[in-house]
């Protein structure tokens, strides 16, 4: 199955703040909000915060305007080396404000025999900010490919995977309004964005086909998109994701049981 690393659920994390509910647009580049993994001779590193949410083996650390591979490497004791092969990233990869790093603290070695460090309890995942609207399953079969969370080798599902037949109508799990259609964001394949009210917006990936184009009014229910494998999809399936701005929530609580 699928999983999404950090690098890619963080552009998309940036794509649903750009596309916002007030302001329907596509996702692009914000200028300037770049950042060298390492910096350029010459410069010195900012000052970073360790203030990384704390997730099984280590932390999550959200990308601040600037911040380099290698003040974040001091702030949190780890070599940017590890961090860096932690999330599948080159030595020299750039850095974007909003990536979410996996910060490994665990005790580093390849022994075969040597026990890895205790992780850190995760916290609690975080109540939703405004009432979240009525949802319904997006896609008919209720199979979980890949669940929400993270992941081995420091990679993070912000949503679910739903295995589907490949041309499976794709339904708006709420009323809303479709505030982007595309294939921008690496490794999602053909996307769909939706917002509703309270400032929700949910994320339908990997799709074969877009019924519903940007600024259309959806209710519940609605035929919308095609399932597909478009993407990093191995598999026909749905990668359906849940957000309030920059927050990614467990849809399945708010699911039909």
């Amino acid at each position: 199955m699928p999983r999404s690393p950090a690098p890619f659920l963080s552009l998309l994390a940036i794509a649903l703040t750009l596309a916002s509910c007030a302001t329907p647009a596509p996702p692009h580049k914000r200028p300037g909000s770049a950042q060298q993994g390492r910096p350029s001779a010459g410069k010195t590193p900012g000052r970073v915060v360790a203030d990384g949410v704390a997730v099984p083996g280590g932390r999550r650390h959200t990308v601040k305007a600037g911040d380099t591979g290698l003040a974040i490497a001091r702030a949190y004791g780890v070599s940017w080396r590890r961090i860096a092969e932690a999330n599948g990233l080159d030595r020299d990869s750039v850095l974007r404000v909003g990536q979410q790093l996996f910060i490994p603290t665990g005790r580093s070695g390849s022994s075969h025999h040597r026990r890895p460090a205790p992780a850190p309890t995760p916290p609690a995942a975080p109540k939703p900010a405004a009432p979240v609207p009525t949802l319904s399953w997006p896609v008919d079969g209720r199979v979980i490919l890949s669940d929400f969370g993270p992941k081995p080798g420091g990679r993070v599902n912000d949503g679910i995977n739903i295995k589907a037949l490949r041309g499976a109508t794709v339904r708006a799990a709420a009323d809303g309004e479709v505030i982007y259609v595309g294939d921008a964001i690496h490794g999602f394949g053909l996307l769909m964005l939706v917002c509703h009210a309270n400032g929700y917006v949910t994320a339908y990936g990997h799709l074969e086909a877009a019924l519903a184009s940007r600024g259309d009014k959806v209710q519940r229910g609605q035929p919308i998109a095609r399932a597909g494998s478009s993407g990093e999809a191995r598999e026909p399936q749905l990668l359906f994701q849940l957000r309030h701005g920059r927050q990614a929530i467990n849809p399945l609580p708010y699911l039909p049981k």
